[in-house]
């Protein structure tokens, strides 16, 4: 049984199970994922009548994203992880959004021919990813990248999806496109699917002693709201 969760991006989500037989906690309230985290995982043990031990597998929601949000969740995946001395998988957070709205994206768009993924990253900056669809899964175009907004050009027109907050952006928010959701949650389900196809092709994860999210943006480069010239 593989346990899932996610606090990379505005939601919090956790999700337990396997295959097709997958429990999840969901909330997009904003900047309540360490008060969430602890009590969602202790309500979906409870609610599945499911032992620590009964847990096989950690996977999470790696990054990029919200630099405190990926502290939150890296840090009680990698606990679980440890005490309970089972592997641990990082998945991508962009891809996790992809497969999250993959079935909404496949409804408006049968013949999808790619799916854009690109997270505000603040400052100027944007988190991306793309994907295309083989037989309806997943396939990574380009990887996961920090890039700036003006250097940020994704491919637009009626057979490409656009997913995630910088879709929001003035700049993109005009491009042509058969599917767009800017408000785009990640969901721990998801995450979980993708563990399991790591573990499908043979990944035996990674210990949790020296695992590290994806940020990559350094830490010093973070700047506080104040920082920012803005209010909470």
């Amino acid at each position: 049984m593989i346990l899932a969760l996610d606090c990379s991006d505005k939601a919090c989500s956790v999700a337990l199970g396997e295959s097709s037989n997958v429990h999840e906690r969901f909330t997009d309230e904003a900047r309540q994922h360490a008060r969430q985290l602890k009590p969602m995982y202790r309500q979906l043990l409870a609610e599945t009548d499911t032992r620590q031990t009964d847990i096989s597998a950690i996977a999470v929601g790696a990054g990029p994203g919200s630099f405190t949000g990926l502290r939150i969740g890296f840090s009680f995946a990698q606990g679980l992880s440890f005490a309970l001395n089972v592997p641990l998988y990082a998945v991508s957070s962009l891809q996790a959004m992809a497969q999250s709205e993959l079935g909404s994206i496949l409804d408006s768009i049968p013949g999808c021919e790619y799916i854009e993924v690109a997270f505000d990253a603040r400052m100027g900056e944007i988190y991306c990813a793309s994907f295309t669809l083989s037989q309806g899964q997943l396939v990574r175009i380009k990887p996961d990248q920090l890039v700036t907004e003006t250097d940020y050009a994704p491919d637009s027109g009626p057979r490409i999806a656009m997913v995630g907050s910088a879709f929001a952006l003035p700049a993109f928010s005009v491009l042509d496109t058969g599917y767009r959701n800017a408000g785009a949650c990640i969901r721990a389900s998801s995450v979980l699917a993708l563990a399991e196809k790591q573990l499908a092709s043979g990944n035996a994860g990674m210990p949790a002693v020296g695992a590290e999210p994806a940020y990559l943006r350094r830490e010093n480069a973070w700047k506080t709201l104040d920082q920012q010239g803005k209010k909470a």
